[in-house]
């Protein structure tokens, strides 16, 4: 899968999420940095075995963008242990410098741009600190495949099962 598709698959994720929408695509544009990779809706497994979906994540700068639509404001201690769930699983997975940028959605337009602009600049300063490659998804497999042996803290995100069995087990299925 090229950029452009990925990039338009990982957005499209929030597709029916229209204030996060905005405020997600805003971000990436305002970033205008190709090496960037986000992903959209990132799977977070909760200590509860259930799961939370993080709006935004730059895996190779280990930042999570969160959107607080309004509905977030009549759940507030739910979503204050959804959040330190997130925190708690990012931390078991041995990345000491996440960082979780907060939006509120229902300000003014004028105070979500503020915002947007807040949570870019702290990205770009981030970003100038690693140096960004996109691997495509067949390469970071082929790369793993290289790799004497596989780590819980490698970050790899597999998209189906077959892609592990093949992989790592040498295996040649074509659905699983």
């Amino acid at each position: 899968m090229d950029k452009r598709d990925y990039l338009v698959k990982t957005f499209s994720r929030t597709k029916r999420k229209d204030y996060v929408n905005y405020i997600l695509t805003a971000i990436w544009h305002k970033l205008n940095n190709m090496n960037l990779k986000p992903v959209s809706q990132q799977y977070v497994k909760r200590q509860n075995g259930s799961h939370a979906l993080m709006d935004l994540y730059f895996p190779q700068l280990h930042i999570g963008i969160e959107v607080d639509e309004a509905h977030h404001k009549d759940n507030v201690e739910e979503d204050k242990l959804r959040m330190d769930d997130i925190i708690s699983a990012v931390s078991e997975e041995s990345i000491n410098d996440f960082l979780c940028l907060r939006i509120d959605a229902t300000e003014s337009i004028e105070g979500i741009n503020e915002r947007i602009n807040e949570i870019v600049s702290i990205i770009e300063e981030r970003a100038t600190e690693t140096t960004l490659v996109w691997k495509t998804y067949e390469e970071e497999l082929n790369e793993l495949k290289n790799q004497d042996y596989l780590s819980i803290y490698d970050d790899i995100p597999f998209r189906y099962i077959k892609d592990i069995t093949n992989t790592v087990f040498g295996k040649n299925y074509k659905g699983f």
